[in-house]
């Protein structure tokens, strides 16, 4: 192959990449974005969606080291450019074979929800073979990967170190673990969502219940924990707590509040400020994850509201 010949090549495999890490990148975007900005009511697929996003992180993570090992291989003495070459050659073997692993995953949940939508029929089963089957083979391809990337460098003296053919099967072991972990990880931030609350019905001088909404987006929760606090103006304190609830899906109810997750997946809240005096109160809300499966990482989403209770008589 001559020169010419060889750098359209590198062209062609570079367009191609790129076309790719765009395509992956955006429907990474579009899938966090969908999350951020939206209550997700169907609980039924939260899993298989942080799956699906997981799998698109390390896509995304292969083309950028295919672009790393093919970018350095253009400009490295020949003697090492062959190795890079077969490394690189590697990693476009499954680069290119996670989205068609996707694709099917993808088709795979479109019939089982669309059966699920309408048959009434539960196939939870269904969702779990395609959610195993879907991160059995994306171990199966890093495993792989990293025995194949470090075979082809073991032996070698890097940084002083002698890479022994018998720390491939570990460190491959390590990789993996990190791998995994890190995308299931990364992509359970990404779909995290937000947390707000706002006043639907402000507190009047007649009024004696003040509506709230509760929005959670992303990844639904089980449960949210409320807590109302009261100005205090005699000690360090600012506020002092006089009630908390817990809401969920059944309508629950404390001394001045009562609340419920509703059916569109937004808590609602009510207070009740007859028996509540004229002043600053502040509402407290966090929420916590429903999934065991998600217990590991713990990361509360909080918000804070002040508000104003006037005077029944008109008068501050």
């Amino acid at each position: 192959m001559n020169e010419n010949e060889d750098g359209r090549t590198h062209f062609e495999e570079l367009t191609l990449v790129l076309t790719l890490l765009v395509g992956s990148l955006t429907a990474l975007f579009k899938i966090v974005e969908y999350f951020n900005n939206n209550v997700i009511i169907d609980e039924s697929i939260v899993l298989a969606i942080v799956i699906l996003t997981a799998s698109l992180i390390i896509e995304v993570l292969l083309l950028f080291l295919f672009l790393l090992f093919k970018g350095c291989s253009l400009w490295t003495p020949e003697e090492h450019k062959e190795r890079l070459d077969e490394i690189s050659s590697e990693i476009g073997l499954y680069m290119f074979g996670i989205p068609i692993f996707l694709i099917l995953y993808v088709l795979c949940l479109t019939i089982i929800i669309f059966i699920t939508e309408y048959t009434g029929l539960s196939i939870v089963w269904m969702q779990r073979i395609a959610n195993y089957s879907l991160v059995l083979i994306l171990l199966v391809i890093v495993a792989y990967f990293s025995k194949t990337l470090l075979k082809n460098l073991s032996g070698r003296n890097i940084f002083g170190v002698v890479i022994r053919p018998i720390i491939v099967p570990v460190v491959s072991g390590l990789v993996l673990g990190v791998a995994v972990a890190g995308a299931l990880v990364g992509a359970f931030l990404l779909l995290s969502g937000t947390y707000s609350i706002d006043m639907v019905d402000p507190p009047g001088d007649s009024a004696e219940i003040i509506s709230f909404t509760i929005t959670d987006t992303g990844i639904p929760s089980g449960r949210c924990f409320t807590y109302l606090h009261k100005a205090n103006y005699s000690s360090e304190t600012l506020f002092n707590n006089i009630d908390n609830i817990i809401i969920n899906t059944s309508e629950n109810s404390s001394k001045y509040m009562r609340g419920e997750k509703r059916s569109d997946g937004i808590y609602y809240l009510f207070i009740n400020t007859s028996n509540l005096p004229s002043d600053y109160y502040t509402l407290d809300c966090e929420v916590t994850f429903k999934w065991s499966w998600s217990s590991f990482l713990k990361r509360k989403k909080l918000d804070t509201t002040i508000f104003y209770i006037p005077d029944k008589n008109g008068t501050s």
